[in-house]
Order: structure tokens, then C-alpha cells, then sequence
């Protein structure tokens, strides 16, 4: 994520970067040398130096993190070419004689933060919805470098039957239960076909949203490291369910998705399936709150009535 203002995380020691590593960083790839190591900003998988006009994204030495910065690194440029407003990638450095990992070197961007610093409104999301449009439009694989994960909707992951299994648990009343249930059966048919896949940003959310800090503008999209082949819907799955219609009515000024009068059945059932799936493992508290916002979204879109829009 290349912002400014971030919070910055304590070195819990497994870094692989200090100052004279830094430094060999900035001469190779001719940034302004550091006096100093700076404060970085600490994600999920990586660390985020500021460097000058530039920030350095160096992930921790594990598999996973440096899979992440790699995809990050060769579809942040796709989505760029694409006309996505994306933080411009100056190197991706695999070599491996600097550091011990692959980093990347990414323009920063000025007097930007997260989305989830402020209170987006209809105008932001709407402008996120053109963004992602422009990724959707990608259905071929040979038009980008690497090679994605992909996912399609199974029985395996039908989550009417943690329905069930959450009311067992009493995680769910009754009431929600047999409401939530009634309703995924409406969408089943909808969602459980061979819907086209799309190439997709693959973690929308207010964190990966910055906006300027004077106004609250949407400046950029980051952070690419999700990205897959997936259903299109996937890429609102993960912003609050308020700013569906938003997504969805900036995204059709540009292009409807993929079977587009069941996009609002599909963007429901993924939402359920990824509450659901993380209350299994990880209770999120109570899902009284979490229904009521299906609740909602599922009347304004007169999903149960009616099906798809």
C-alpha cells in the first residue's frame, strides 16, 4: 500500500532490511540515499519504506509475502495500461543481490490516504466502480504476465449449510437462520452457473482505496496482490453492502458486468459466503448486525421476491 500518514508498526525482528541495505537499494535503482532507516508503513506481508518521490516494498521472508509483491508488481502495470488509477511500478528487482527477497519500487503518492479514514460517500465508490470496470474487461490470460489463481462457485463452498451449522452453535437465532437460508435458496440458481470469469482486482476495500486528504477525492487504487480470475461480483465482496449500489452504478456507467441482471444476486450470496465462512473459524461476534445488512441490501434489491434485478 504506497500512501503517506500511515500508521507505522513496531519491528517485530523479522525484517531483512537495515540502513546499508537500504541505502545499496536506493543507489542501485538511483533513489536519493537515506541517512537514516525510516519508519516504514507494515502490512499484512510486506514493509513500505519511503524514499524520497519513491517507496520500497520489501516482504517479509516467508513464501506466501513475496508471492504477493510479486503479483503486485507485474498487475499493478496491467491495470495501469487498463487505465486504472494505480500507483505507477518503477522496478520490480528479483535479483536477489541486494536483498535476500524480490522488492519493488512504486511512486508515491502525495497527500493520499486510506479510504477507511474517512467517510466514503456515493461520489467515491462510484468513481471505484469506473476503476474496477476497466479490470473486467480482461477475460483473456494471455493478456497478462503471470499466472492468477482462479475461482469458481461449487457445492463445496455453498454455504447454505453453515447456515445450519451456525445455528446449531447458536451463533445464528432461528429467525435469522431460516431468513438467511430462504434467501440464499432464492439466489442459488443465480450464482451456482458458469458465470464468465473476469480478471479482478481481488481485495477491494476502504484500505486499498486512497482518497486525497484535503477533500476525501478518490486519488488511486493499490495494492494488486489479490488479483485472480474470478467472477467480477468478487471485487464488491469486501466493501460495506451500503456501497453496493454505488460499485455497481459507477461500474454499468462503463460496462455492465458479466450476466449483469443477476449481479446484485451474485454480490449478496458472496457477501453471506464470506461472513459466513469467517464466523465458522473466527466468530466476528454477533451476526444480529451482519443479517440486517443482507436484510437491507436484499429488500432494496427485492432479491427474495423477485430474484436478480
Amino acid at each position: 500500500m504506497i500512501r503517506d500518514d500511515a500508521p507505522h508498526a513496531k519491528n517485530d525482528g523479522d525484517t531483512v532490511i537495515d540502513l546499508a541495505r537500504l541505502c545499496a537499494v536506493a543507489a542501485r535503482h538511483g533513489l536519493p540515499l537515506p541517512d537514516a532507516l525510516p519508519r516504514p508503513w507494515t502490512g499484512a506481508t510486506s514493509r513500505v519504506y519511503p524514499c524520497g518521490d519513491m517507496v520500497i516494498k520489501i516482504p517479509f521472508p516467508e513464501p506466501a509475502a513475496i508471492d504477493a509483491v510479486r503479483i503486485d508488481a507485474h498487475i499493478a502495470p496491467v491495470g495501469r495500461a487498463l487505465g486504472v488509477t494505480t500507483p505507477e511500478m518503477i522496478a520490480f528487482d528479483d535479483t536477489l543481490d541486494v536483498l535476500p527477497v524480490p522488492f519493488s519500487i512504486v511512486r508515491r503518492i502525495r497527500r493520499a490516504e486510506p479510504l477507511d479514514r474517512h467517510r466514503a460517500g456515493e461520489t467515491t465508490w462510484r468513481a471505484v466502480g469506473r476503476e474496477i470496470a476497466l479490470v473486467h474487461q480482461v477475460r483473456d490470460a494471455a493478456a497478462v504476465p503471470i499466472p492468477l489463481r482462479s475461482f469458481r462457485q461449487s457445492p463445496e463452498v455453498d454455504p447454505r449449510p453453515w447456515v445450519d451449522e451456525l445455528r446449531a452453535r447458536v451463533v445464528l437465532t432461528d429467525r435469522d437462520a431460516r431468513w438467511l437460508r430462504d434467501l440464499l435458496d432464492a439466489l442459488a440458481p443465480h450464482v451456482l452457473t458458469d458465470v464468465p470469469l473476469t480478471l479482478c482486482h481481488g481485495d477491494i476495500n476502504a484500505a486499498n482505496v486512497m482518497v486525497d486528504t484535503r477533500d476525501g477525492r478518490f486519488r488511486a487504487l493499490i495494492d494488486w496482490a489479490g488479483a485472480g480470475w474470478l467472477d467480477p461480483v468478487w471485487d464488491l465482496a469486501g466493501v460495506p453492502l451500503a456501497a453496493v449500489p454505488s460499485l455497481l452504478a459507477g461500474h454499468r456507467e462503463v460496462a455492465p458486468l458479466p450476466l449483469d441482471d443477476t449481479a446484485e444476486a451474485r454480490v449478496c450470496w458472496c457477501q453471506v459466503q464470506t461472513r459466513l465462512f469467517t464466523a465458522r473459524s473466527a466468530p466476528i461476534g454477533d451476526l444480529g448486525p451482519h443479517i440486517d445488512q443482507v436484510r437491507r441490501f436484499a429488500q432494496a434489491a427485492d432479491l427474495l421476491r423477485r430474484g436478480p434485478r
